[in-house]
């Protein structure tokens, strides 16, 4: 279940003035708490505000490039695409912030992809360090927005890195061919069923009946099927064995034989 959001009666009380939470949990609007909810957005912007910026003078028609907090003039010109040049070379690209609010929906396409290929809910929200309760609304639909460093974590789970657990479900195909492998070789399904650690008196195979199995029974039953079903053994081609025999031969002992087939050669 997703965590309700707090009613406002119970934020006022909560709260104390003064915070941004008694202004947007409690809906206060007294003086003390929009002066730190107007600190807190100051200071979230702050590294996106533009120093340089571009005016217009109307008595001659040009433009200016001017510094907001010092005055400074970095350029005069009549030009407005170089005055928009020259501004944005300034001003330099705006950095990303983490506490930035972006989409949700790219986190929720890599959830989605994650838990079709086994890795659960409760697996990706301690890899991402994130609570439950907010994974559950990212994955509804609910949370439209989250904040950039949230995404950022989701994101960065790959299943070549992260090693899905036992009890994740994949499906069963690739499991149930090397069963029928494995029983082709005259071993009872009893036997076969013990050897995957079934404890029961009567154990019994249940995966040709299933869509999917649990990654520990899909590891079980591939380490039997090394076990019991190794590879063939391919028999060399007889180019391969000349070959496997010339790389073997030292320069000496090669140029010996090559001496003696020409000899050969001469007397035929």
């Amino acid at each position: 279940m997703s965590k309700p959001i707090l009613d406002p009666a119970i934020a006022a009380i909560k709260y104390d003035h003064g915070s941004r939470a008694r202004y947007t949990l409690g809906r206060c609007r007294c003086a003390p708490c929009r002066a730190a909810t107007c600190a807190y957005e100051k200071s979230r912007h702050a590294g996106e505000r533009k120093i340089w910026r571009l005016w217009r003078v109307r008595m001659t028609g040009g433009f200016v490039v001017k510094n907001v907090k010092t005055g400074a003039i970095a350029l005069r010109t009549f030009d407005r695409d170089d005055a928009v040049r020259r501004r944005d070379e300034l001003n330099g690209p705006i950095p990303k912030r983490s506490s930035e609010l972006i989409s949700a929906r790219p986190a929720r396409t890599h959830i989605a992809a994650l838990r079709r290929a086994g890795m659960g809910r409760r697996v990706i929200g301690r890899h991402a360090r994130i609570n439950d309760s907010v994974l559950v609304r990212i994955i509804s639909g609910e949370i439209k927005k989250t904040r950039r460093s949230t995404a950022d974590r989701i994101l960065a789970i790959r299943l070549e890195t992260t090693a899905p657990p036992g009890g994740a479900r994949v499906r069963a195909d690739k499991t149930r061919e090397l069963l029928a492998e494995i029983l082709a070789t005259g071993i009872p399904k009893a036997r076969v069923a013990r050897a995957l650690g079934a404890k029961a008196r009567f154990p019994a195979l249940q995966v040709a009946l299933r869509a999917t199995v649990t990654i520990a029974t899909a590891r079980r039953v591939r380490a039997l099927h090394g076990q019991l079903c190794p590879p063939p053994v391919v028999e060399p081609t007889p180019q391969e064995r000349l070959k496997a025999r010339l790389s073997a031969m030292d320069a000496d002992e090669f140029s010996v034989r090559l001496s003696r087939l020409r000899d050969l050669g001469a007397a035929g």
